[in-house]
Protein backbone atom coordinates (compact mmCIF):
# COMPACT_ATOMS: atom_id res chain seq x y z
CA UNK A 1 0.00 0.00 0.00
CA UNK A 2 1.23 3.36 -0.91
CA UNK A 3 2.33 5.81 1.98
CA UNK A 4 -0.68 7.80 3.31
CA UNK A 5 -1.15 10.92 5.09
CA UNK A 6 -4.82 12.74 6.84
CA UNK A 7 -6.07 15.24 7.15
CA UNK A 8 -6.13 17.45 10.74
CA UNK A 9 -9.17 18.54 12.25
CA UNK A 10 -12.18 19.12 9.68
CA UNK A 11 -15.63 18.11 9.54
CA UNK A 12 -17.03 15.22 7.90
CA UNK A 13 -15.57 11.66 7.91
CA UNK A 14 -11.70 11.60 7.72
CA UNK A 15 -10.36 10.17 4.06
CA UNK A 16 -6.52 9.51 3.48
CA UNK A 17 -5.01 10.91 0.16
CA UNK A 18 -2.46 9.09 -1.52
CA UNK A 19 0.85 10.56 -1.13
CA UNK A 20 1.70 10.21 -4.93
CA UNK A 21 -1.83 11.69 -6.32
CA UNK A 22 -5.13 9.82 -6.62
CA UNK A 23 -7.95 10.23 -5.58
CA UNK A 24 -9.03 10.28 -1.56
CA UNK A 25 -9.80 7.47 0.60
CA UNK A 26 -12.57 7.28 2.54
CA UNK A 27 -11.69 5.88 6.09
CA UNK A 28 -14.32 6.07 8.78
CA UNK A 29 -17.97 6.56 8.80
CA UNK A 30 -19.25 7.99 12.05
CA UNK A 31 -22.51 9.51 13.46
CA UNK A 32 -23.52 13.06 13.78
CA UNK A 33 -20.89 15.75 13.21
CA UNK A 34 -17.39 13.97 14.43
CA UNK A 35 -14.64 15.85 16.04
CA UNK A 36 -11.09 13.90 15.89
CA UNK A 37 -7.68 14.23 18.05
CA UNK A 38 -4.21 12.77 16.68
CA UNK A 39 -1.28 11.85 19.21
CA UNK A 40 1.88 13.26 18.59
CA UNK A 41 4.65 10.75 16.77
CA UNK A 42 6.24 8.26 17.93
CA UNK A 43 2.46 7.62 19.32
CA UNK A 44 -0.01 6.13 16.76
CA UNK A 45 -3.77 7.21 18.22
CA UNK A 46 -6.34 8.74 16.43
CA UNK A 47 -9.34 8.98 18.21
CA UNK A 48 -13.02 10.23 17.50
CA UNK A 49 -15.88 11.33 19.03
CA UNK A 50 -19.21 10.35 18.26
CA UNK A 51 -22.42 11.79 19.80
CA UNK A 52 -25.50 10.00 20.33
CA UNK A 53 -28.81 9.79 18.06
CA UNK A 54 -30.40 11.35 21.33
CA UNK A 55 -28.01 13.22 22.22
CA UNK A 56 -27.13 11.06 26.00
CA UNK A 57 -23.85 9.90 25.72
CA UNK A 58 -20.67 10.51 23.01
CA UNK A 59 -18.17 7.85 22.40
CA UNK A 60 -14.47 8.06 21.78
CA UNK A 61 -13.69 5.40 18.83
CA UNK A 62 -9.88 4.92 17.90
CA UNK A 63 -9.52 4.53 14.40
CA UNK A 64 -6.34 4.30 12.10
CA UNK A 65 -5.94 6.19 8.98
CA UNK A 66 -5.42 2.97 7.06
CA UNK A 67 -7.48 0.23 8.28
CA UNK A 68 -10.80 2.23 9.67
CA UNK A 69 -12.52 1.87 13.13
CA UNK A 70 -11.04 0.45 15.93
CA UNK A 71 -11.84 0.06 19.98
CA UNK A 72 -14.88 2.27 21.73
CA UNK A 73 -12.19 4.03 23.64
CA UNK A 74 -14.38 5.64 26.42
CA UNK A 75 -18.25 6.53 26.76
CA UNK A 76 -19.62 9.71 28.74
CA UNK A 77 -22.62 9.40 29.59
CA UNK A 78 -24.94 12.21 29.79
CA UNK A 79 -23.19 15.14 28.37
CA UNK A 80 -25.58 18.13 29.19
CA UNK A 81 -23.02 20.72 27.88
CA UNK A 82 -20.87 21.34 25.14
CA UNK A 83 -17.20 20.41 25.61
CA UNK A 84 -15.11 23.52 24.26
CA UNK A 85 -11.76 21.86 25.48
CA UNK A 86 -10.81 18.83 24.18
CA UNK A 87 -7.35 17.70 24.24
CA UNK A 88 -5.38 13.98 23.59
CA UNK A 89 -2.01 14.04 25.27
CA UNK A 90 0.37 13.46 22.84
CA UNK A 91 1.03 9.75 23.94
CA UNK A 92 -2.51 9.15 22.99
CA UNK A 93 -3.29 7.81 26.89
CA UNK A 94 -5.02 10.63 28.28
CA UNK A 95 -8.01 12.89 27.04
CA UNK A 96 -8.92 16.18 28.83
CA UNK A 97 -12.02 17.14 28.35
CA UNK A 98 -13.67 20.90 29.97
CA UNK A 99 -17.09 22.18 29.29
CA UNK A 100 -18.11 25.88 28.05
CA UNK A 101 -20.42 27.95 30.27
CA UNK A 102 -19.11 26.70 33.49
CA UNK A 103 -18.40 29.37 36.64
CA UNK A 104 -14.96 28.11 36.50
CA UNK A 105 -12.96 25.99 34.24
CA UNK A 106 -12.97 22.38 35.38
CA UNK A 107 -10.85 19.70 33.20
CA UNK A 108 -11.46 15.80 33.81
CA UNK A 109 -8.47 13.92 32.86
CA UNK A 110 -9.83 10.52 31.45
CA UNK A 111 -7.18 7.72 31.30
CA UNK A 112 -7.73 5.56 27.57
CA UNK A 113 -4.97 2.88 29.35
CA UNK A 114 -7.20 2.05 32.05
CA UNK A 115 -5.84 3.99 34.69
CA UNK A 116 -7.68 6.11 37.23
CA UNK A 117 -9.42 9.55 35.93
CA UNK A 118 -9.29 12.57 37.82
CA UNK A 119 -10.79 15.99 37.45
CA UNK A 120 -9.77 19.35 39.30
CA UNK A 121 -10.52 23.01 38.86
CA UNK A 122 -8.88 26.01 37.67
CA UNK A 123 -10.28 28.16 40.36
CA UNK A 124 -11.52 31.90 39.88
CA UNK A 125 -10.91 31.28 35.83
CA UNK A 126 -14.13 31.13 34.36
CA UNK A 127 -15.03 31.04 31.05
CA UNK A 128 -12.58 28.42 28.68
CA UNK A 129 -11.15 29.40 25.65
CA UNK A 130 -8.71 26.77 24.74
CA UNK A 131 -6.99 23.79 25.98
CA UNK A 132 -4.13 21.73 25.04
CA UNK A 133 -1.35 19.72 26.46
CA UNK A 134 2.33 20.92 26.21
CA UNK A 135 4.83 19.02 23.93
CA UNK A 136 6.10 16.61 26.50
CA UNK A 137 2.88 15.81 28.27
CA UNK A 138 3.65 16.69 31.34
CA UNK A 139 0.84 19.99 31.60
CA UNK A 140 -2.33 21.83 30.38
CA UNK A 141 -2.25 24.90 28.80
CA UNK A 142 -5.78 26.76 29.19
CA UNK A 143 -7.26 29.98 28.55
CA UNK A 144 -9.96 31.81 30.34
CA UNK A 145 -11.48 35.24 29.40
CA UNK A 146 -13.78 37.70 31.60
CA UNK A 147 -15.40 41.12 30.99
CA UNK A 148 -11.92 42.29 32.91
CA UNK A 149 -9.03 40.10 32.04
CA UNK A 150 -8.15 37.67 29.59
CA UNK A 151 -5.85 34.90 31.08
CA UNK A 152 -3.20 32.03 29.65
CA UNK A 153 -2.05 29.77 32.58
CA UNK A 154 0.49 26.34 32.14
CA UNK A 155 -1.15 23.73 34.72
CA UNK A 156 1.57 21.11 35.38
Amino acid sequence: MSAQRHRPLHSGPPDAHPVGGGAPQLVLETRGEPDYRYARAPASLCVVSEPSADGKEVTYVAFDPVKGRGNTLRTIQNPTAEFLGVALSPDGTTLALSRTGEAEIRIRLLSLAGEPDHEFAVRGWPNLTGLDWSPDGKGLYCGSVSRKVARFSTWI
